[in-house]
């Protein structure tokens, strides 16, 4: 390891120090904690700057997590199979699932019981590898409290086939973010999510980025002009012609195109197709400066998804037959022994 190489791993390992020490004293608040590389390739955010305090963990019976958003002030998206007890063969009852906003080193000031959730009744869950079932891998919480009211939330929308256009011409950026299982304490980001593949007649888009236990439920966000938008969420992750792929449940599922029983579910909730909501100012959760964004997220960076991999350029649908010859899916399992 070089100098200059040692002494910023020096650096990091003491601002990471100090933002622990910070947190004991409930004097986080006041430490805007700028972005920190890390070695996977992801970035360690502040939780308390939005959009990032809309995401949290769902933490499930004490022993497992996943990672969930809210797109309003009392209801969460997550995936639906973190909400199953596998050696039980049971779903968790609503008592054993709790939301955590922002949460970050230890650091609870956002949270919520869940009152109960809502998940999709005729998945297979014995068919939990196969991408087919990923079609109804989704669930909504509804909380106790009011959290997205300090928080705030996430818009939703169905991604538009030119966004990957804009994407290259930096002008939107597509992002993952998420607990994972490596960093459970902390949000990490990936940027150049950009879409390289979809499965229209599953509602299942793949992306580059890597994702990994803990991720489940992660949003799959868009950004431009701004404001942010989740336009999926993740569920699978999987292996293509010696390529890995994340795999995103794509709000479409919500529409038209998707189901009958996710439509009944969007409407029952009242959710939108809104531009989401912003932090009050009386929580502890603030806006990001939006140059801050836009150096983050719209400056040359190298591109783990389709502007490095020309995956926009070989067409960008095909069929669920041609997949399934090539790929060995899994869902992504945040059981108690990876966590």
């Amino acid at each position: 390891m070089g100098g200059g190489e040692g002494l910023r791993v020096r650096i990091t390992r003491w601002r990471l120090i100090a933002v622990a020490v910070l947190t004991v004293y409930g004097i986080t608040n006041f430490l805007a904690l700028p972005p920190l590389a890390a070695d996977d390739g992801r970035i360690v955010v502040d939780a308390l700057n939005y959009p990032w305090s809309a995401i949290g963990r769902v933490n499930v019976a004490g022993r497992t997590h996943c990672t969930g958003f809210l797109v309003s002030e009392r209801h969460v998206l997550t995936a639906g199979h973190c909400l199953y007890d596998k050696s039980r063969e049971r779903w968790h009852p609503p008592s054993d699932v709790h939301f955590v906003a922002a949460y970050q080193f230890d650091q609870i000031l956002m949270h919520s019981p869940v009152a109960f959730y809502r998940h999709a009744d005729d998945r297979d869950l014995s068919l939990a590898s196969n991408v087919k079932a990923s079609r109804q891998d989704w669930a909504v919480l509804t909380l106790r409290e009011p959290i997205g009211r300090s928080a705030g939330w996430l818009g939703m929308m169905v991604l538009e086939e030119t966004y990957p256009e804009l994407v290259v011409a930096d002008h939107a950026a597509m992002v993952q973010a998420g607990y994972s299982a490596r960093r459970p304490h902390a949000i990490t980001i990936s940027r150049g999510c950009e879409p390289m593949r979809s499965l229209p007649k599953e509602n299942i888009i793949l992306h580059g980025c890597e994702i990994m236990d803990g991720d489940s439920g992660s949003p799959w966000l868009v950004y431009r002009n701004g404001q942010f938008f989740a336009a999926g969420l993740h569920v699978l992750k999987l292996g293509f012609k010696d390529r890995r792929y994340a795999g995103v449940l794509s709000f479409s599922v919500f529409s038209n195109g998707g189901t009958a029983e996710a439509r009944e579910a969007f409407g029952d909730f009242n959710l939108s197709w809104s531009n989401g909501m912003k932090p009050g100012k009386l929580g502890p959760a603030r806006d990001m400066a939006r140059r801050d964004l836009d150096s983050l997220l719209l400056s040359r960076f190298s591109r783990s998804g389709a502007v490095a991999a020309g995956g926009t350029s070989d067409g960008f649908g095909f069929s669920l037959a041609q997949l399934l010859r090539h790929v060995k899916a899994r869902s992504i399992r945040d059981s108690a022994a990876r966590q």
